[in-house]
């Protein structure tokens, strides 16, 4: 079976969203100037060599298109380029963070976006389902197969970020805990939890984040903003250890960060993020100790 299998009927959407805000409030005079950088000055997306072997041709008829990218330290400015006998078509442009964090998932849902060249996955990470845009879809889409782990880089562009307020909630626990731990009602800590969740709008790759901050890595400007990238523990259960969570990479610019001062490492934030992924390798090639752990 293929990855047509995993493709939802009747779910192909217009596209994957505006995303410049982190950037700009001039984007209509900005835009021009980025699709003449990343057209006349960008490198097709590289092929890894791994997936060769499980990569599959695209059956007759099916739209092609290959990733061009403008970065600096693979994070930057990404265009799809369709192609088609007669012409190449620019069919999106977007803040592309290849930056991440391998982490091992099994793609549960495909949709496809308009012309079929782009999509957004729903992925099973840790028991716990993610949706994200697939910066990797073009080249890579034959290589998914139902039930097939694969290892993705998991990424996300936080369109506002700040760091989380201290907030409680009473909550009334049954008597019949495990372990002896007390029932009834208790005031549980919501500042301090990890999570991942979807969007009430509908927004299918846009997620409410909240974790730890694990580490911050100051860059150069993006796309002329000041921006950190951090690593948060975004999911994490129970009384787990820093080996044991799901960390995601945030790209956060000054203008999507709510705080007078930077972000640091031990902090929790909460925020919105675009979230994006993109295929590394297939599960079964990595030996157990390099899957789940940074990206090379």
């Amino acid at each position: 079976m293929t990855y047509a299998s995993l493709v939802v009927p009747h779910a192909e959407e217009g596209g994957h969203g505006w995303h410049w805000e982190p950037f700009t409030d001039d984007i209509h005079g900005q835009l021009p100037v980025w699709i003449t950088e990343v057209v006349e000055g960008g490198v097709v997306a590289v092929r890894h060599p791994m997936l060769d072997r499980w990569r599959l041709p695209l059956p007759g008829g099916a739209p092609r298109a290959v990733a061009l990218l403008r970065t600096d330290t693979d994070i930057g400015l990404c265009a799809i380029i369709e192609i088609a006998e007669d012409s190449n078509n620019l069919a999106s442009l977007f803040p592309f963070v290849g930056r991440g964090v391998q982490t091992t998932a099994t793609p549960r849902e495909i949709r496809l976006l308009a012309g079929a060249n782009e999509a957004i996955l729903t992925l099973e990470v840790g028991g716990a389902l993610v949706t994200a845009f697939d910066t990797s879809w073009a080249d890579a889409r034959t290589v998914y197969a139902p039930g097939r782990a694969v290892e993705v880089l998991l990424s996300g562009l936080a369109l506002e970020l700040r760091p989380a307020l201290p907030e409680t909630v009473e909550v009334a626990l049954p008597d019949n805990l495990p372990e002896g731990l007390p029932g009834g009602r208790r005031h549980v800590r919501l500042d301090t939890g990890a999570w991942i969740l979807p969007l009430a709008d509908g927004t299918a790759d846009h997620a409410q984040v909240q974790g730890l901050v694990r580490r911050v890595e100051v860059l150069r400007p993006v796309l002329g903003r000041p921006a950190w990238l951090l690593r948060v523990a975004a999911l994490r259960p129970l009384g787990a250890d820093e080996g044991e969570e799901h960390c995601l990479d945030l790209l956060v610019t000054d203008r999507a960060w709510h705080d007078v001062k930077p972000p640091t490492p031990g902090q929790t934030v909460q925020g919105i993020a675009w979230l994006q992924c993109r295929i590394w390798g297939v599960t079964a090639d990595f030996p157990e100790d390099q899957r789940g752990g940074p990206a090379p």
